[in-house]
């Protein structure tokens, strides 16, 4: 997964009512900034939401044929934490 900042990320409100999204220890520096609480924490969740959607498919998904497999607990409740993440 490059490219990107690595997650964790989390959102602060701001002076002005807006929102920065930034790495927990980096306090002075922003990801994005955004100006809605939903969009921020959607943003925030976004390097969990990668992870977990990348470890169902490597859980389900064999990649020599058209069967997939179960995904393991771990990697479905490590989805639903990303999940309630974003939605929280």
């Amino acid at each position: 997964m490059s490219g990107h900042t690595p997650g964790p990320w989390l959102h602060d409100v701001m002076y002005d009512g807006s929102f920065m999204i930034r790495e927990p220890h980096v306090l002075d520096h922003a990801i994005a900034n955004v100006d809605n609480v939903w969009n921020a924490r959607l943003i925030a969740a976004a390097p969990d939401l990668l992870a977990a959607l990348a470890a169902l498919v490597d859980a389900s998904w064999s990649g020599l044929s058209t069967q997939l497999r179960v995904p393991s607990e771990a990697a479905v409740k490590t989805a639903l934490a990303a999940l309630d993440k974003a939605r929280s």
